[in-house]
């Protein structure tokens, strides 16, 4: 057999139809380049096992207590790590760590940098060495003796002149001093290239002490740390002195008891972060929990809700890649259906060009080709149609990839090492080679029943009445089929578009129009104490207000758009005690300066906001959120009423204040308690507020002001980094960056499978009015009127595309029930939305049935029948 022969033929036989090529190779491109792209992302970032040794034995450990509800998800505290790592078996090794960021000084320029503080263990767990020096030791655990650091790759070749081992940098970095945050560390390594837990934006590691060196203030307790770990200040009422802590208040534990109404309080502070474990060989997920479960336990031991404690242990890569499966997933399922539906298009392409080629395969079998030869040749054809399509998608899907590089949404974890693999080109290679096979099978099937007379005298029979005995039938199926799918994809697609309008129109509850965001971080050597930050911050908010085109400036410790860090539990003073068994009310703590409503122009519902006179030695006064209020007193009116604070602290509320959405888009709003940072306590201050938040309120343009507050900022500190700037909105804008990806990709999708269905009835009814010439001539020389012609079409056309309306609106009512978690404020089944899909289309579907509706009508009867 001589394939190279038939794909000269092949070849030939396109160009002569370069209509038809066109066609079919860009819809095969389209189609293959869409999954080859989302098959790449799916494939590097949900099936791609991790860089690491064994890595189905790296399991994520998350603790549950009583406390969860407050948002202690992922994360464990570091009192249950220390414990697991002394006494449990389940795990060969465990570590924990947290995410940070910190500036380093000593060079021209300030430069902030993202780090972990991590157990020392980590890296024996990841079975990874430093590419230069080594790694931590156990040692550097303990207070005073954690002043080391270990540089990733990027960052040794970026700030320290590193080209690779040997080179120019060399190992001359290793003993050498970085000032971080004011503290001086010693380079003790540099980790290799690849390396980058926890993700791709660390630039540096540096020990997590294994305990927090002693104070008698709780907060200065979690201020020294130094890090990022997570803070849950917890308060619990205890019944009576009786069931205090057996070793009395300040005893044990880093707790401290503070008197209360009604008894002792004890305020606990524990430090939180991210813990992974390496299973030990025939250890299962299972088994591990449960022993967790059982330490956990046996450190609370007493806690009245005993049984709501327990550990989560799951697989590092499903708890990476879980809460984006089912979004990828849904997008492998739309590109999907973009290829049923183009491959739909194309077989029906195929089939007819396989009616038109009657005559041409009839001369070949009457020259004696027989149907195995006349197989291979249509399906070299088909062969080289796909893979030129395949070359076009290739090369969308190239291009796709890189785009999706360069947007790099954040919230897809791996997103940066997606690329086209081996897997990848070989799914590729068989979805062309199936596509071919398909595309040949019916014309050769139908070149086996070839009727050699009919189809030379060109009577309708032969090849065609060999596609002939159902093609009509058949090419209507798959038009209806198009159709269907077409719609389902627009249902889905026109969902989340009317979920991302619902986000994108909550009222956030202040004016984000003309609001400047800007992120600070004071290093600490230079604002070691409360008051140090205060005044810094004080003389800023002057500086800033000075600027013309400013109107106000105010600093917080939590910028509006992001949820409070800090949560505490906190009641009415003269309250009665809660049942044993009712959580207390859990709200966001905010400190702010005086001036932040009125910079936000944020919605102040009762009483007053906070003014200067709000000094430490004054009455503390708060101001609650509508939901704060809502929970702690109902319906009564808050204004006037005493909270219990931490530390027995009285807040006595001034102000009620509208809800803040989070990010613009928290289906219930947070509740927020909102305290003047003047009157914060003193060891809080430099916790909250190293790294701080401006907000600048302008006449003009926000950005307008940036060079003038940067020179503000300089005359003040010029140590001091600007970490980030953008207008409110742009923040907001970010904040539904996700749905705004997904709804924007699906739509794109929806668009290209309806454009397919809408090419799919063009192509049907244009073949159906060519093939019907003749008939239409002699209908119309016996006086049929062109208006008839033409309502016959359209009713042709239309009816194939309301069948296929119906089916799809069906199947979607039951599919659209997978985006139900990713839909905000509106139902799977919005009629809005599917009044919407409906009337596009049949605005489409028109369009495409008009155009070979209005051919059929201006046939002239005369010419057909005097050319027959």
């Amino acid at each position: 057999m001589n394939w190279l022969q038939d794909f000269r033929h092949a070849g030939r036989s396109l160009i002569k139809a370069p209509g038809f090529a066109a066609v079919v190779v860009i819809t095969l491109g389209l189609a293959i380049g869409a999954n080859t792209a989302i098959l790449s992302v799916v494939d590097g970032v949900l099936l791609r096992p991790l860089p690491y040794d064994d890595p189905g034995a790296i399991v994520v450990i998350q603790e549950n207590g009583p406390e969860s509800e407050e948002g202690l998800g992922g994360v464990a505290s570091q009192q249950l790590f220390l414990n697991w790592r002394q006494r449990g078996r389940s795990l060969e090794q465990i570590a924990m760590y947290s995410s940070q960021q910190a500036t380093m000084t000593g060079g021209e320029e300030p430069v902030r940098l993202t780090g972990v503080a991590t157990s020392a263990t980590l890296f024996p767990l990841l079975r990874v060495d430093a590419e230069l020096g080594r790694t931590f030791g156990l040692d550097e655990e303990e207070p005073g003796q954690d002043g080391v650091i270990l540089l990733s790759y990027r960052t040794w070749q970026r700030y320290f002149g590193g080209a690779g081992t040997g080179g120019e940098g060399g190992t001359e970095v290793v003993g050498t001093s970085v000032t971080l945050d004011g503290q001086p560390r010693t380079v003790v390594g540099v980790m290799p290239a690849g390396f980058r837990f926890p993700d791709d934006g660390v630039e540096y590691w540096v020990p997590l002490l294994n305990r927090v060196p002693e104070s008698d203030d709780p907060f200065e307790q979690v201020a020294s740390q130094g890090t990022s770990v997570r803070r849950e200040i917890r308060e619990e009422r205890q019944a009576g002195p009786g069931a205090a802590d057996p070793e009395g208040p300040g005893g044990g534990g880093g707790a401290r008891g503070v008197p209360g109404p009604g008894g002792p309080e004890v305020h606990e502070i524990e430090l939180w972060g991210s813990v992974v474990g390496r299973l030990a060989a025939g250890v299962s997920t299972a088994l591990a929990a449960e022993e967790g479960t059982a330490l956990a336990r046996g450190l609370n031991e007493g806690e009245e809700d005993l049984q709501a404690r327990s550990v989560d242990v799951e697989s590092l890569q499903d708890e990476l890649v879980g809460p984006v499966r089912r979004s990828l997933l849904l997008l492998m399922g739309a590109v999907g259906f973009v290829l049923l539906i183009a491959c739909a298009n194309v077989a029906n392409l195929v089939m007819a060009r396989a009616t038109e080629r009657r005559k041409e395969i009839a001369v070949r079998a009457a020259l004696g080709a027989g149907s195995s030869r006349l197989a291979r040749l249509l399906f070299s054809e088909s062969l080289l149609t796909a893979g030129l399509g395949a070359v076009v998608g290739l090369g969308l899907a190239y291009g796709g990839l890189r785009m999706l590089g360069v947007l790099a949404p954040g919230f897809i974890p791996r997103i940066e090492g997606v690329a086209i693999d081996a897997r990848v080109l070989q799914f590729t290679v068989l979805l062309t080679v199936s596509t071919a096979i398909l595309f040949s099978v019916l014309p050769a099937r139908s070149a086996r029943r070839l009727d050699l007379s009919g189809a030379l005298k060109d009577d309708g029979g032969g090849l065609g009445a060999g596609v002939h005995a159902g093609s009509g039938l058949f090419r209507r199926v798959l038009v209806v089929a198009e159709v269907a799918l077409s719609v389902v994809l627009l249902v889905g697609a026109g969902l989340l578009v009317s979920s991302f309008v619902h986000l994108t129109r909550v009222d956030p509850g202040y004016d984000t129009g003309n609001l400047l965001h800007v992120q600070l971080q004071l290093p600490a050597s230079a604002y070691p104490d409360g008051p140090a930050h205060l005044d810094f911050y004080d003389r800023l908010v002057d500086r800033l207000e000075a600027i013309p085109g400013v109107e106000s400036a105010a600093v917080t410790n939590q910028p509006p758009s992001i949820p409070a860090n800090i949560r505490v539990s906190i009641r009415e003073s003269d309250g009665p005690e809660p049942p044993p068994d009712e959580q207390p009310t859990a709200v966001g703590v905010r400190m702010v300066e005086n001036g932040y409503f009125d910079t936000l122009r944020g919605h102040v519902l009762e009483g007053r906001t906070f003014t200067p006179d709000d000094r430490p030695e004054t009455n503390t006064v708060a101001v609650l959120s509508r939901s704060g209020a809502e929970s702690i007193y109902g319906e009564r009116n808050p204004i006037g009423e005493r909270l219990a604070f931490i530390g027995g602290q009285q807040l006595e509320i001034i102000g009620l204040v509208d809800d803040v959405r989070t990010a613009g888009v928290d289906p219930s709003p947070q509740p927020d308690i909102f305290m003047p940072y003047r009157q914060a306590p003193g060891p809080m201050v430099p916790m909250l507020f190293r790294t701080a938040h401006v907000l600048v309120r302008t006449g003009p343009a926000p950005l307008t002001v940036l060079p003038a507050l940067r020179a503000q900022l300089r005359l003040l500190d010029s140590s001091i980094p600007v970490l980030s700037v953008a207008t409110m909105r742009d923040r907001l804008a970010e904040s539904v960056a996700e749905p705004r990806f997904y709804a924007g990709l699906v739509a794109a999708f929806a668009v290209l499978a309806l454009l397919l269905a809408a090419v799919g009835i063009y192509g049907l009814l244009s073949y159906t009015v060519q093939q019907g010439v003749r008939d239409t001539a002699i209908r119309r020389a016996l006086g049929a009127r062109p208006g008839k012609i033409l309502g016959g079409v359209v009713s042709h056309g239309l009816t194939l595309a309301a069948i296929g309306l119906l089916l799809g609106m069906a199947l979607a009512m039951g599919l659209t029930r997978l985006l139900e978690s990713m839909l905000f404020e509106i139902e799977a089944t919005d009629p809005a939305t599917l009044a919407i899909v409906v009337c596009l289309f049949v605005a489409t579907a028109l369009a495409a049935v008009l155009m070979p509706a209005l051919r059929a009508m201006r046939i002239d009867p005369m010419d057909v029948l005097r050319g027959s």
